[in-house]
């Protein structure tokens, strides 16, 4: 567990970076609440109808995020979701004042 944690720790450090391929970076959709982390250890579009370039950053966020708990689940003989929830944890403590956080469905303001 303690080896899962440190590779999770990495992931995460990596998958905060900004994303400079995007025409929108992950952190400033966030600050603008156009994106939010959710308790399924991915992130979401907090609007019903995102535009475009919103939907395009969390399928490639979601992909990277997918593929890295994936990769952290084989290594360590866990299942996915065990993975995805310490994700999810983690992401919600690491996210600032004022931005979104999904828990059950509702959208708030932590």
């Amino acid at each position: 567990m303690k080896r899962l944690i440190t590779i999770f720790f990495a992931a995460l450090v990596a998958l905060a970076m900004p994303f400079a391929a995007h025409a929108l970076d992950i952190g400033p959709a966030k600050q603008q609440g156009l994106v939010g982390e959710t308790d399924s250890g991915y992130i979401a579009a907090t609007a019903p109808n995102p535009s475009g370039e919103v939907s395009k950053l969390v399928n490639s966020v979601n992909a990277q995020r997918k593929a890295v708990y994936e990769k952290a689940a084989r290594q360590n003989g866990v299942p996915l979701a065990e993975v995805e929830k310490l994700g999810a944890k983690k992401a919600i403590e690491n996210t600032p004042k004022g931005q979104k956080i999904r828990i059950g469905g509702a959208w708030k303001t932590k």
